[in-house]
């Protein structure tokens, strides 16, 4: 299994999107390109995924739908916990991002990050930087395919 590690904003939107849209349809096209030729599924670590935190499900359903809204056609799995709600301090994305990575029974074959923010801890190198100016571009489509192997 090869897993991409997905944030939204930054990533699937930007500046330039739309005030009406959630997210970035040439984004989530590109995105579903790089799913497709890796065959890698998504887990969210978007702030998204923490719409309400009485029901986690519910954060996957307000993502799943957004996606949905934009013509994603990939598959996602699950999403990062949240450990500033259990009270861990000074946490980093990729500490929430190592914590999934431990749980899983059988660890992925690869995995990519996917954000436009740099506090993945130890996790740096698995990180394909975006930003809030521009969004998911080919060129980092390219960079998490060199990461994933494809």
């Amino acid at each position: 299994m090869k897993v991409v590690f997905l944030d939204f904003d930054g990533v699937l939107n930007c500046s330039t999107t739309p005030k009406e849209c959630s997210l970035d349809r040439e984004f989530v096209e590109r995105l579903n390109l790089l799913l497709e030729v890796s065959g890698a599924v998504v887990v969210l670590t978007t702030t998204w995924r923490l719409t309400t935190f009485a029901d986690p499900l519910a954060g996957v359903t307000v993502c799943r739908n957004a996606l949905d809204e934009t013509g994603f056609r990939g598959e996602v799995i699950g999403l990062t916990p949240h450990l500033a709600k259990q009270g861990v301090p000074s946490i980093h994305r990729g500490l929430e991002i190592q914590a999934w990575l431990d749980a899983q029974p059988e660890k992925p074959e690869s995995f990519v990050i996917l954000d436009d923010d740099s506090d993945m801890a130890h996790l740096i190198p698995y990180l394909v930087k975006t930003t809030m100016k521009e969004g998911l571009q080919d060129v980092h489509v390219k960079q998490a395919l060199e990461i994933l192997g494809s």
